[in-house]
């Protein structure tokens, strides 16, 4: 079936989630295609090709094309480095938890953020 093909492609082409590496689009991705190849769940998925257009403008950045951001937009008045600071964040990824972190999951017997 064309859209299993379409939907591993995607999942190939997807970029790895550096902030949740546990539940990647990838994955789903791929359980998707082989949920499309089992007969009996294909009806239950609503249209497979109208998720892979979705996916295929979500890679392009189809939006972001048609929509592009302004300076003022990306720098509020309030606090000008406000995106700057928080797209640093998110590329660093995750920080290792803190010595209060790990002391509380020790104890709560839970695992640390």
């Amino acid at each position: 079936m064309a859209s299993t093909k379409r939907f591993l492609k995607l999942a190939e082409l997807w970029p790895e989630d550096a902030l949740n590496r546990s539940l990647n689009l990838r994955t789903v991705l791929a359980e998707q295609a082989s949920n499309l190849e089992n007969k009996s769940l294909t009806s239950k998925l609503p249209r497979p090709e109208s998720q892979v257009e979705a996916i295929e403008e979500l890679l392009e950045n189809k939006s972001k094309k048609m929509f592009p951001l302004t300076s003022r937009l990306m720098e509020p008045k309030g606090k000008p480095t406000y995106y700057k600071e928080l797209e640093e964040q998110l590329t660093e990824g995750p920080s290792p938890p803190s010595m209060w972190q790990k002391v509380r999951a020790f104890v709560t017997n839970t695992p640390a953020a």
